[in-house]
């Protein structure tokens, strides 16, 4: 389930110092945020972050 877009902001609010490791346990599985870029603690432009190589 998700919280969804426009509540993210707030999530701390609810959630407090939980959401540190919330973003810590997401970064240990997905190092890269290529899972469900744009949500969560992946910062605002993750698909940045994506390095597509061309076969050789």
């Amino acid at each position: 389930h998700g919280i969804g877009v426009a509540k993210a902001p707030y999530i701390g609010l609810e959630h407090g110092p939980a959401v540190k490791w919330m973003h810590a346990i997401k970064r240990l599985f997905d190092p890269k945020l290529i899972l469900n870029p744009g949500k969560g603690k992946g910062g605002p432009y993750p698909i940045e972050a994506i390095k597509i190589e061309e076969a050789a």
